[in-house]
């Protein structure tokens, strides 16, 4: 268990590297797109046919890039003033319990995003000739990497209470 938690938060780590690059680069093309397509609409008379559809395609993927970057750094609002007053035993629990429960949902985003990946196989953005799948592919790897994230967590937190019960595991008996 020990290796594979290691192995997983170097993963994380790399992906995180991966997502910041993804995001500062993406905030610029949207940056570069709008103003380009301001300045063409207000001084050629005339909208970029694209630009509107990769605004829109890129803020998809800033929404859950972000998401995923705010899920690993802990910075979505939580409760944890009420959870640092209980004891650290009790707090282990519930953040497994929180652990699985955000496992549970993120599966079934990933499902449903994998779904709308088929019923999207002929759809296309206009003025991009894109497949309208590159939408729905930022909900399935914004949820992937938070499904690292929180696999990570689960097993950190899961080796925080076997340290605590005073459990010892071989390391031949780890994954």
């Amino acid at each position: 268990m020990w290796r594979l938690e290691h192995c997983l938060r170097w993963l994380v780590a790399a992906i995180g590297k991966l997502e910041y690059a993804a995001s500062g680069a993406a905030i610029t093309v949207l940056v570069v797109a709008m103003s380009s397509d301001a300045a063409s609409r207000y001084l050629l008379r005339h909208s970029l046919s694209w630009a509107a559809s990769l605004c829109s395609l890129l803020m998809v993927w800033l929404g859950f890039v972000s998401s995923s970057i705010a899920f690993r750094e802990k910075s979505h609002l939580s409760f944890a003033f009420l959870a640092d007053r209980l004891p650290r035993k009790t707090r282990l629990v519930l953040e497994i319990l929180a652990d699985v429960s955000i496992l549970a949902v993120l599966v079934l985003i990933v499902h449903a995003g994998l779904r709308l990946q088929s019923m999207q196989r002929y759809q296309i953005l206009p003025g991009l000739g894109l497949s309208r799948r590159w939408i729905s592919a930022a909900v399935i790897v914004g949820c992937l990497s938070m499904i690292l994230t929180c696999m990570a967590a689960l097993l950190q937190n899961l080796a925080a209470v076997v340290s605590d019960l005073g459990w010892h595991v071989k390391e031949s008996d780890s994954l």
